[in-house]
């Protein structure tokens, strides 16, 4: 089975998976379980595949965003609908579930726009940290007669031993 046989096999297998879980959505433990299901069923199908290789694809598809256009996919007033919206673990706090968008419904979308919303927040204040960092780092940097090109290791507060590389 090629690469892309295999990426198209496990995004059919999600979307199966999360509309037999309906409303309250899935899990990525839910999903890596059908996938060791149907690899336990067929073997044959995946070759050499490790059960871990399988693990690590399932992750990947659960955490991939989700696609904004499809022939599957639908709209409202003209604002398309995703094929998955991440909600909270009622169960679990802190985890999040996905539920396939037809089987969503409106308080879904409120969800996943909370969610969306804090990511986006903490990349901000993330990028805001990083900025000031910058801006710090070089005020140093000028103020001992450097530039954007002086080390960061000559700013550090603890000085590290710096080896010189070697040709």
């Amino acid at each position: 089975m090629s690469k892309k046989q295999i990426n198209i096999l496990f995004q059919i297998t999600k979307a199966k998976y999360l509309t037999g879980k309906g409303v309250g959505g899935g899990s990525a433990y839910g999903l890596r379980q059908k996938n060791r299901s149907l690899f336990k069923e067929n073997p044959d199908d995946y070759m050499p595949y490790l059960l871990d290789i399988l693990d690590a694809k399932s992750d990947a598809t659960w955490e991939s965003e989700p696609r904004p256009v499809g022939l599957d996919l639908f709209s409202y007033k003209g604002n398309p609908f995703q094929s998955t919206f991440t909600i909270h673990d009622p169960k679990k706090p802190g985890k999040f579930r996905k539920v396939i968008n037809t089987k969503a419904v409106v308080g879904h979308v409120g969800a996943d726009a909370e969610i969306t919303s804090r990511k986006a927040i903490e990349a901000s204040s993330a990028a805001h940290d990083k900025r000031l960092l910058f801006e710090a780092l070089m005020k140093d940097a000028l103020m001992k007669g450097g530039d954007a090109a002086t080390p960061l290791v000559d700013l550090a507060d603890k000085k590290v031993k710096r080896k010189e590389p070697t040709e």
